[in-house]
């Protein structure tokens, strides 16, 4: 059955269901109460040939600005440039509780089962080839090269991801998406994401235990994939997918810290799978790769990084990025001159430079390898080759008109110089404020990738 076929049904099947609910309990419903006001997912197989559980969209964002919880104090009360482990280590377990410990891996991160706290999912991103699939809500990341992951890794494989907002980045999302069919992108230029704000995510990959010897003692999950990462589909018919099992390799996570206010007032950070430590919970065998709170502007060391990794090489120029030295992370590749970025990302880019050209339009390239002055392109090795790291302080909320380029952090993206496409050049482009992406849709969705690493 043709995939578009397969969601329309999904979607009437959820419709009858709601509407017998809503008229055994009220007697009668608005049409427009019927339904979530936006689609769960995009891409899966017909209901006869899956029974299993499928992803339920958090949509029910806060009407209400809701108040930095006791998690988040907690967060906030710990210095990341003197104890970043202890930072790292409280962002993961305010992520992790709720939305671990079911019973089962395979029904963790369901986030309607938390009864801790509510976390919330951005909407639109079931559209398109790169679309959520049916189970986990599971969006395509981009492809791993051989050798990125290990030494022994031989194929090209695949990442998967879902991301997920506390409730303070839920409410913010509310407010742009108020019309499902207008989203007021001009609450993020002016405000961006409340301080206190906490966004996870949760990578996995195709690749093999066999290729990725830290995957061992996996967390498995069954997901609706592409067989590879095959080129983009531009219309349809979409990509072909199947059933297939992915592992757990990353987790990333951004905190709105006011402390890293000068250098964009963001605060990143990634975990990698090690399931060699053999920790009864498996969540647990994550290992902190290190954190990140600013560009480095000035630092211009390392342009080739480290794509094939045998051992993590660390960048002694960097002031805004640490990196975990224990013998328990495995080899990583890293980012852009060696700046902070998980496994399964792109090794050209970094955690914060790529979350950077988040935007609408999109109109700053997302990847240095992107990226071109006077019609030519950036070479990474050049004098002024990093120049395009260059900070701005995170503004403050305010009512007055702001020039509308690039993220609310004012990042650029990694390695453009001054003369690319400037923001003045381009006032029409309204800040997402590093979002993951906040898609936008005009007369059809056009989602604004931006995640980490994704070329």
């Amino acid at each position: 059955m043709p995939t578009q076929k397969v969601n329309i049904m999904w979607r009437h099947v959820a419709m009858v269901s709601a509407a017998l609910v809503s008229l055994a309990v009220h007697g009668s419903v608005r049409a427009d109460e019927l339904l979530p006001r936006f689609a769960d997912f995009g891409q899966f197989r017909p209901p006869s040939d899956y029974l299993g559980r499928i992803f339920k969209l958090s949509q029910d964002y806060p009407k209400e600005k809701p108040p930095i919880d006791a998690g988040v104090e907690k967060i906030l009360s710990i210095d990341f440039t003197k104890d970043w482990k202890a930072y790292a280590e409280a962002v993961r377990d305010y992520i992790y509780e709720g939305n671990i410990g079911s019973g089962s891996v395979a029904n963790d991160f369901y986030l309607e089962d938390n009864k801790v706290r509510r976390w919330y999912h951005v909407p639109w991103q079931n559209w398109g080839d790169f679309g959520r699939e049916g189970i986990h809500g599971l969006t395509k990341e981009g492809p791993v090269n051989p050798k990125v992951l290990a030494p022994s890794q031989t194929g090209q494989w695949q990442t998967y991801a879902v991301g997920f907002y506390n409730s303070l980045g839920g409410y913010q999302i509310g407010r742009v998406w108020a019309d499902k069919e207008n989203p007021n992108i001009d609450i993020m230029q002016k405000e961006g994401f409340p301080v206190g704000t906490v966004v996870g995510k949760v990578l996995f990959t195709t690749a093999p235990v066999s290729e990725v010897p830290f995957l061992t003692n996996p967390i498995e999950w069954l997901a609706y994939t592409t067989a590879t990462f095959a080129p983009i589909a531009s219309a349809p018919p979409l990509t072909p997918r199947i059933m297939n099992t992915v592992r757990f390799i990353q987790m990333d996570f951004m905190v709105r810290d006011p402390r890293a206010a000068a250098t964009g007032g963001w605060v990143f950070g990634t975990y990698v799978y090690n399931g060699a430590l053999a920790h009864p919970n498996l969540w647990h065998n994550v290992v902190p790769v290190g954190l990140m709170w600013g560009n480095d502007p000035d630092a211009t060391s390392h342009a080739d990084s480290n794509p094939a990794p045998v051992k993590t090489e660390i960048n002694p120029d960097l002031t805004h990025t640490v990196i975990n030295t224990s013998p328990d992370l495995p080899p990583m590749h890293l980012g852009f001159g060696l700046r902070l970025n998980g496994p399964g990302d792109n090794t050209m880019s970094s955690c914060q430079s790529c979350h950077a050209t988040a935007q609408y339009p999109a109109i700053s390239a997302i990847m240095p390898s992107m990226a071109s002055k006077d019609g030519m392109p950036l070479q990474r090795a050049a004098p002024n080759g990093c120049a395009g790291f260059a900070m701005f302080p995170a503004p403050r909320r305010s009512t007055r008109r702001r020039t509308r380029w690039t993220t609310r952090c004012n990042l650029p993206p990694a390695c453009r110089i001054s003369s690319r496409r400037s923001p003045r050049a381009n006032p029409s482009s309204r800040s997402t404020d590093c979002a993951a992406p906040i898609p936008v849709k005009n007369r059809r969705v056009e989602a604004v990738n931006l995640q980490h690493g994704k070329a």
